[in-house]
């Protein structure tokens, strides 16, 4: 029988940052009516067929919901069998969330939808009219259409003279496509809006000229009152030039380095692929599907770029899991990679970088303190869970800071940071997956009581822990124990 677990819970673990899964499965009608904002999508009838890519790590915390609790409760069961092991159900389901006071929100990939209206206005990315595109395309001014959508999208219905150009491809064909007409504007578009924005963005970054996005895409186009062409059979992907192929590498290697898109080896992979049991992790071909059906790496599966980014939870339903991104360079995968790094993805890393940065926040550690001698991040403070709010004063004295909390596995450093906010650390955070995933991902760890000033007295040494010292008082006292049955 899978454990409940009521909305104020829920939201705490939203609210702290937690890794853990929240799959909705009801069918995708429902869920688009309303649902709980950072809830993935899974129809109860499909998830024996996609289940395991969406939440790949057996081990991870699975929250299950529905509109009263019924069908997550039969879909608890189903995942159970599959060897799911930590699993709960959402109580009362939606119903409950939203008597309790909580937000709800409708629509299909909000997550995307949403970092795709963000950066728009942050990165002004320009935009035309569907009335203005028409007017410049039957006075023959010279214009590129690319299409970011699918492949069978566009055969449906497109922008009368476009081009087929799904958005994971655009960086690596757009350099042979503009030499075709150097002097055309570049009108991006899609079905609405998100994959107008990122596409037209990502050929800004490039630097390719005279770049707009389509306000509105073929909606916009339709709402207008102008037709679209039906049937186009026009989707060949030529293959790039080399200099289309280099200007595509360049340019991802220029925003891994921007955006914090780390770079795997074969034995970097080999190890993310075999902790895989003990975290998240989402292993992503981003190519065409005619490349990866010719061959790719096992333990792959295929979701191209484009997509990946206007579906994302579709993806990863994991808060903080990680994703790696494969093609057979770099262009199309580190593309990819940046646009999950500026949505929140990847996130394992990112303590560590801040740490190599000019403003260090203090790293708490609140297991044991025989558990920090055995290995911490290097620099961490010392502090018992216990004592939390009594001493966090002495080590980080001013609360509008950050402050980050690690433990051994994640789980009391989660709860420190509750303990912190309420206390007015706006900004305090946990290590998710704690020391375990630091470790696992090959990151340092320095050993030692460094930094206690004091010697700590929260735990008993036991056997050869003890010093010479201890040893002889314990047996002392352990015979003076006895000394009392000699007068008997």
């Amino acid at each position: 029988m899978p454990r409940l677990i009521v909305s104020a819970a829920l939201d705490f673990l939203f609210q702290t940052d937690s890794t853990f899964a929240l799959v909705d499965v009801r069918e995708f009608g429902e869920y688009n009516t309303a649902h709980i904002p950072g809830a993935s999508s899974l129809p109860r009838r499909l998830l024996e067929f996609r289940f395991e890519r969406l939440v790949p790590c057996r081990s991870v915390q699975v929250i299950l919901c529905d509109d009263d609790g019924r069908r997550a409760s039969l879909a608890a069961q189903t995942i159970e069998r599959a060897g799911y092991n930590r699993v709960a159900v959402l109580d009362g389901g939606l119903n409950r969330w939203a008597t309790d006071g909580f937000e709800t929100e409708w629509g299909m990939n909000v997550v995307s939808k949403d970092f795709g209206e963000r950066v728009e206005v942050s990165a002004h990315v320009p935009t035309i009219e569907p009335l203005e595109l028409e007017r410049r395309l039957r006075e023959g001014e010279k214009l590129v259409i690319l299409d970011t959508r699918t492949p069978e999208e566009f055969s449906r219905a497109c922008i009368p003279g476009g081009r087929s150009v799904p958005g994971g491809e655009l960086a690596l064909r757009v350099t042979d496509i503009v030499r075709e007409q150097p002097s055309a504007s570049v009108v991006v578009n899609c079905a609405g809006r998100t994959r107008s924005i990122i596409g037209a963005r990502t050929l800004q970054r490039m630097g390719v000229p005279n770049v707009v996005s389509l306000r509105n895409g073929t909606s916009g186009w339709t709402l207008a009152g102008l037709e679209l062409e039906h049937g186009a059979t026009h989707l060949e992907l030529p293959a790039p030039s080399e200099e289309g192929r280099s200007a595509a590498e360049a340019f991802g290697l220029r925003v891994a380095a921007e955006d914090g898109v780390r770079l795997l080896d074969i034995d970097q992979l080999e190890q993310r692929m075999s902790s895989a049991g003990d975290e998240a992790t989402y292993l992503i071909d981003v190519r065409t599907r005619e490349e990866y059906e010719s061959g790719h790496i096992p333990g792959f599966w295929w979701f191209p770029g484009g997509q990946a980014v206007q579906r994302a939870d579709d993806v990863a339903a994991v808060r903080n899991g990680h994703v790696v991104f494969c093609c057979d360079g770099v262009a199309r995968s580190t593309v990819a990679g940046s646009w999950y790094r500026q949505m929140g993805f990847l996130t394992l890393d990112d303590l560590h970088q801040l740490l190599a940065g000019d403003e260090k926040p203090p790293v708490i550690f609140l297991d044991p303190s025989d558990q920090f001698a055995s290995g911490h991040i290097a620099g961490s403070h010392w502090l018992s869970r216990s004592w939390l709010e009594m001493e966090i004063g002495e080590i980080a004295p001013d609360n509008s800071r950050p402050v980050v909390l690690t433990d051994s596995d994640g789980r009391g450093a989660l709860l420190g940071a509750m303990t912190l906010r309420e206390a007015g650390y706006e900004r305090a955070s946990a290590l998710e997956g704690g020391l375990r995933a630091w470790h696992a991902a090959g990151l340092p760890l320095e050993r030692g009581l460094t930094g206690v000033m004091q010697p700590p007295a929260d735990v008993v040494a036991a056997g050869t822990d003890r010093t010479y010292a201890d040893m002889v008082h314990y047996l002392s006292w352990e015979e003076a124990l006895g000394r009392k049955y000699l007068a008997e």
